[in-house]
């Protein structure tokens, strides 16, 4: 119940009311909480796998195609568009997984060109 509604029925100063109902009010605040706890779904912790985000999973997917030989050395990556098509993802994700793909040493990209292929490392970094 809160503790105004308190002092006004019994016509406490709130420092009265404090001093002799905030037993009771920690009980109910206590009891709040458990009963909220209880109704809040827990994570599980049963697959201790980190969340992917789509441009990290885009980027696998590209080395993975890049180690297998879809896209060789040498060869351009489709536009932007088309895997962002393809992949079902937007073009800015293409964009971030280009750039991972280029920090790890797999792909040339330059602004207003497409990605080349200048390596290829184990896909599963």
């Amino acid at each position: 119940m809160d503790i105004k509604k308190v002092q006004g029925w019994i016509g406490h100063s709130s420092a009265t009311t404090l001093k002799f109902y905030v037993a009771w009010t920690d009980h109910t605040h206590e009891s709040a909480a458990e009963a909220l706890a209880q109704t809040l779904p827990r994570p599980s912790y049963d697959n201790h796998v980190r969340p992917v985000h789509a441009y990290e999973a885009l980027a696998t997917a590209l080395q993975t195609d890049i180690a297998s030989g879809k896209y060789p050395l040498g060869s351009e990556l489709p536009l932007s568009r088309d895997l962002a098509a393809l992949h079902s993802v937007s073009v800015g994700t293409v964009s971030r997984a280009i750039a991972t793909l280029k920090g790890r040493g797999i792909v040339e990209a330059k602004q207003y060109r497409r990605a080349r292929v200048i390596g290829t490392a184990d896909a599963t970094k």
